[in-house]
């Protein structure tokens, strides 16, 4: 591919990306990624800052919805170009490289996702990118030459999601397997540790400021069961045998195996992505057997990997060309059900998680300062959980009393920044039926009482999508104690 074509492609992507995000509401994520750069903060509860801080400058300039995607879109079109250049940095002898890395990401449901969502594992995906090439280039250096590079990227790794442990055990891999143990012994490898180390001081000061908050939540995320389950592990690999596409999930597990079998034997290109891949995949793999994870928590390993699976698929064409395919069928789909609303099938509308929640919001404002009004007490703003706190906290965020909180009491990054009401406050509750099934907050176990006062239906493009949302008047919070 041409560097003309490649800049077309891009720009054409971007467009698109652009006309989605006009149609597209947010996502859970989204909104809780764009109140990371509307509250700033030194570090969050549960992921390091760098994501709220490139949100921050597009969602105070705008202050619109359409801003929070801005910075993604962005970041997503480097990170696509970069990987065109890593396909080609390491397969320079195989024709096509850059297109076919293209043509695996685009038509993968989710990778394609990620390329226009405000996650963590975004800016963590570039910076990976950039120390996988820099390592590529500098792997038969018996000096260690521009290491503050090295140091620079470790550390805005680190700044990104704590999924960047897993570099360091890439890079300890690198050393181990290129024999530059020698760059133990030189300065400028201590200089970029400490660089590094300068760089993650923004999160170890938040964490020390509030008990290590965030340290100890993540070592305890994913490990919900004691035991390990194949049960659970199966389900994860479900997961993203869907979300990445048949074709590119299979064909990656039988890369990273046959690589493993066959060391020598396979191009150092492959091999020198495997190490960035694997360990992330462990990591995961370890902990979908204490609790299943979600897809995009493997998205690193994916990505990385993906110049080896693009190379390996060349020359089995019918394999690419059936990934081309089915992620075309599943983009025909989407796109039809965001224009029309149609679903046809009796598994949940795709787009049941994003519908209506801006009125939703509006119409739980309204109806707190009606009730307090009337009562002329403290009436507080509830959601179910974190996951449904933060659109409304989103689209409330100019309103006269913006705090939403958890109904759970669940410890989450709501509480750092708007505090905790006291056990027994009252409060009107969002409630959405899909998430929270039919039972009240009441009935389960978060109020002492609770009366229904509304209840909408979600809709899409005027068709009712099988749920609703509804709003409750609850008194006696119990704040987590059930």
């Amino acid at each position: 591919m041409t560097s003309r074509a490649l800049f077309f492609l891009l720009a054409s992507l971007g467009i698109f990306h652009l006309w989605l995000n006009a149609l597209l509401p947010l996502g859970v994520d989204e909104a809780h990624y764009a109140l990371y750069g509307w509250y700033l903060e030194w570090s969050y509860f549960d992921h390091p800052p760098l994501i709220g801080w490139l949100e921050a400058p597009a969602v105070h300039a705008f202050d619109a919805n359409w801003a929070v995607r801005l910075v993604p879109i962005a970041l997503g079109l480097i990170v696509l170009w970069q990987l065109t250049a890593l396909a080609r940095d390491l397969f320079p002898d195989t024709p096509s490289m850059a297109g076919w890395v293209l043509f695996l990401a685009l038509l993968s449901p989710l990778l394609h996702g990620l390329t226009l969502t405000p996650l963590p594992d975004l800016p963590l995906l570039l910076v990976s990118i950039l120390l996988v090439r820099w390592l590529w280039r500098h792997r038969h250096d018996e000096r260690l030459s521009s290491a503050w590079m090295l140091g620079l990227l470790m550390g805005l790794a680190g700044l990104s999601k704590y999924t960047a442990i897993t570099l360091v055990v890439s890079v300890a891999l690198v050393m181990l397997l290129y024999g530059r143990w020698r760059w133990l012994r030189q300065g400028r490898f201590w200089g970029a540790v400490a660089l590094a180390a300068l760089l993650l001081t923004p999160v170890l000061y938040w964490n020390a400021l509030h008990d290590w908050a965030s340290f100890t939540y993540q070592l305890h995320h994913g490990t919900k069961h004691a035991d390990w389950s194949w049960e659970r592990f199966a389900i994860s690999q479900g997961r993203q045998l869907g979300a990445y596409g048949p074709v590119l999930y299979l064909a990656g597990v039988a890369l990273a195996v046959w690589t493993l079998l066959r060391w020598r034997s396979t191009p150092e290109g492959v091999r020198f992505l495997w190490l960035f891949a694997v360990p992330v995949w462990a990591l995961f793999a370890w902990s979908s057997g204490h609790e299943p994870i979600l897809p995009h928590w493997t998205a690193l390993g994916w990505w990385l990997f993906l110049p080896a699976i693009a190379w390996w698929l060349a020359s089995r064409r019918w394999a690419l060309w059936l990934h081309g395919v089915l992620g075309g069928m599943a983009w025909i789909g989407l796109l039809h059900v965001v224009m029309t609303g149609a679903w046809a099938f009796k598994a949940p509308h795709p787009l049941l998680e994003v519908a209506g929640w801006e009125a939703a919001s509006e119409r739980l404002h309204s109806w707190q300062k009606r009730l307090q009004t009337q009562s002329g007490v403290k009436i507080h703003q509830f959601a179910g959980n974190w996951s449904l706190v933060s659109r409304p906290a989103w689209y409330l965020r100019l309103a006269e009393d913006p705090q939403v909180f958890t109904a759970d009491g669940k410890l989450t990054q709501f509480d750092f920044w708007f505090g905790r009401p006291s056990a027994g406050s009252r409060g009107v509750v969002l409630w959405h039926s899909y998430f929270d099934d039919d039972q009240s907050p009441a009935q389960k176990g978060l109020f002492k009482r609770c009366s229904l006062l509304e209840s909408q239906p979600v809709r899409w493009r005027g068709k009712d999508l099988q749920a609703t949302f509804r709003f409750y008047d609850c008194e006696g919070w119990k704040r987590g104690q059930r």
